[in-house]
């Protein structure tokens, strides 16, 4: 049986006038990060919710659980854990993190 594929469904919220600052830190900062560690990049979606916000969802895919695992081993620690360079890539972050109001993240396994 081969492996089962996992999507991680993002669901960003943004104001209006930090989204296209977002959205370029994702295209040049981000994305590149996840490629490299195995995430296939299926789309980005942006809802306009009629107010002063703006929510984006961003579909990618991993091969198989073990990816995605990996993926999240590497992002949490270089973020919140023990990694040495964690304070300094908190640091990069955090101008774009201010630009969000919230941050959700699902992710789905493939069934069948």
């Amino acid at each position: 049986m081969p492996p089962k594929k996992v999507l991680m469904i993002t669901k960003v919220t943004v104001h209006w006038d930090k989204l296209e600052a977002f959205n370029e830190w994702w295209e040049k900062g981000s994305l590149p990060t996840w490629r490299t560690h195995g995430a296939n990049y299926i789309g980005s979606y942006e809802n306009y919710l009629g107010g002063k916000k703006n929510e984006i969802i961003r579909v990618t895919e991993f091969d198989d659980f073990k990816k995605w695992e990996k993926w999240m081993e590497w992002r949490n620690t270089r973020l919140y854990g023990t990694d040495p360079t964690s304070q300094e890539r908190a640091e990069q972050i955090e101008p774009i993190t201010s630009r969000v109001e919230s941050i959700e993240e699902s992710v789905w396994f493939l069934i069948y």
